[in-house]
């Protein structure tokens, strides 16, 4: 068994991830994916919905910079909750989808992450920004995203079907 880090500032984590997660479902293996800080999942994730078990925090928060101290604490204790049912899981494959995020967040501690990580039985991805030099050594696979050039930088808003 294997942990993957798909991390970096370019767009795509999510994308490899869910590439990853169709290969392996489609040699008939089971695949969990488990979505951190986002309540929606994007169009790879919708189209996936048959081959892979999805979960997430069903109520919607909004970006953490914008919550509230009492909504940041609520949403942490469901994340939290996600958390550790993704680690009680059993599976062939099973995808933390911006779990960095959540840990950078102060949502999950690393080192709760990297205890897990340990005694992981399954193929084990990571995705979102900022991945830590521990994070980094204790993976097999490490890809950065770099952002080159990003039309948000021209203004231009998120797209249905292309960025999310």
């Amino acid at each position: 068994m294997a942990i993957h880090i798909y991390t970096g500032d370019g767009k795509g984590k999510t994308t490899c991830a869910a590439g990853l997660a169709a290969r392996c479902a489609g040699y008939g293996k089971k695949v969990l994916f488990y979505q951190f800080l986002k309540c929606e999942p994007s169009g790879e994730c919708i189209t996936l919905a048959e081959a892979v078990e999805f979960h997430c925090v069903k109520e919607k928060f909004g970006f953490v910079c914008n919550m509230t101290d009492s909504e940041k604490e609520e949403l942490k204790e469901k994340t939290r909750v996600l958390f550790f049912a993704a680690c009680n899981s059993e599976c062939d494959m099973l995808v933390l989808d911006e779990i960095l995020g959540a840990v950078a967040c102060g949502f999950i501690e690393e080192q709760e992450l990297l205890q897990f990580l340990k005694n992981a039985h399954c193929e084990v991805v990571l995705t979102g920004r900022d991945a830590s030099e521990e994070l980094i050594e204790a993976a097999d696979y490490v890809t950065e995203m770099q952002q080159v050039k990003h039309i948000y930088d021209r203004g231009i808003s998120a797209r249905r079907g292309i960025e999310f």
